[in-house]
């Protein structure tokens, strides 16, 4: 199997907070959420779907870059929960408090805890 590179870097919308970057930090998979997608993310989410698909351990997802989640953004993270393998962990890290709140009001916090 080949081995992943450190860092994968897809874009996700024009502009220059709108970047899915995916690297391995450690034992971990770091997944850069960006706060807004283009009409179709689908050229990022495969980037993504096959890292967390063939990831053991923790995913956390990074918020830095991301002041509010559009609904994109929002059914984007469903879909790379669902990618995700059974025994992996998914957290978030850098969270602003529109977000936070935003884990909590779509039920996603039930799956991805506080890093």
């Amino acid at each position: 199997m080949a081995r992943d590179p450190e860092t994968v870097t897809v874009s996700a919308a024009s502009g220059s907070r709108s970047r899915v970057a995916v690297r391995r930090v450690g034992s971990n998979v770091v997944v850069a959420v960006p706060d807004r997608f283009d009409e179709n993310p689908e050229e990022s989410s495969s980037a993504v779907y096959d890292w967390v698909r063939r990831h053991r351990g923790t995913v956390i997802f990074d918020f830095s870059d991301c002041r509010l989640m559009h609904s994109p953004v929002i059914a984007w993270l469903f879909q790379v929960i669902q990618a995700g393998r059974r025994d992996s962990a998914f957290a978030w890290q850098a969270a602003n408090a529109q977000v936070q709140a935003q884990l909590r009001q779509y039920h996603l916090d039930a799956f991805v805890r506080g890093a």
